[in-house]
Formats: C-alpha cells, structure tokens, sequence
C-alpha cells in the first residue's frame, strides 16, 4: 500500500500486488487499487501519486506496470491514457448480478 495525505489527513492510496500478470511483462506490478477522495481531484496527488508507484516499481526492478478500469469510467481512462497507458486487453467483471467488462491497460517501467 501506498498513502497520499493532505494536511495531516488521508487523502489517496494505491494498492500493489506483484505476481503473473494478464498481459504483460516478466515482472509486472499490478495496480489493484487507485482511489483519491473527491476533493483531491484536480489537484496533481494522482499524478504524484502515479509517480511514487513508479519510483516503488523502479527500484524494484518491475518492468511493467498494469491495472483493470472499467470500460465505463472515462476519467480513470483519460488519467491512465495521459500518463502512458495503453488497452491491452479486457476481463469480465461480475457485480451482483450484472456481467460488465474492465479493460486492462498497461505502460513500460522507464
């Protein structure tokens, strides 16, 4: 896990897992979770906070990071887009009763 915080308080966090990916990479890291409160929105925590992962990453020796986003969620895309990801593939995802699809996005550790 990773923690941004704003004045003292939480603000964000990430959670990673390392292991086989589903398009990518010999040794990718998964982002499993990206979550920034609302008000952090628009602020630049997400893009610094994108930055930490790829420090994290970096010295780790991960050549690859990956995620799934919803097929639906065009800001998440447009966020992952602007710093470097790519669709590489999708996977259903199950919500109650209600099949929806995730796209998987990748980008290069550099």
């Amino acid at each position: 896990f990773l923690l941004v915080e704003a004045h003292r308080q939480p603000a964000g966090y990430v959670k990673l897992r390392t292991g086989p990916a589903n398009a990518c990479g010999r040794r990718p890291l998964e982002i499993c979770r990206f979550y920034l409160d609302r008000p952090w929105h628009g602020s630049g925590a997400a893009a610094q906070l994108m930055d930490a992962i790829l420090d994290l990453a970096r010295r780790e020796g991960h050549d690859d990071l990956w995620l799934a986003v919803w097929e639906h969620n065009a800001r998440a895309i447009r966020f992952y887009q602007k710093l470097g990801f790519a669709r590489v593939g999708e996977q259903p995802f199950q919500l109650g009763s209600d099949l929806q699809v995730d796209w998987l996005m990748a980008r290069r550790v550099e």
